[in-house]
């Protein structure tokens, strides 16, 4: 997800945006894109140590990477 991307829907008039899995592996997300409009969250899928670093739990991690095409394998 990108920075630019969520500035547009907020733009065209709606009061939030959903960020999702982004907010996920990135959970400053909303900080980092205030700071900077180019910001890009990580693409998918990532290591399960980048989740870790992200304060994610070792219980969601397994669950996310039962999900597929969230968690390196």
């Amino acid at each position: 997800m990108r920075a630019v991307d969520v500035q547009a829907v907020l733009d065209a008039g709606c009061d939030f945006a959903l960020l999702g899995k982004a907010a996920i592996v990135c959970h400053d997300f909303a900080r980092r894109a205030i700071a900077d409009p180019a910001f890009l969250a990580p693409a998918l899928p990532v290591a399960i140590d980048t989740l870790s670093e992200q304060g994610v739990s070792a219980g969601f991690a397994q669950y996310l990477r039962q999900m597929g095409g969230i968690v390196t394998a």
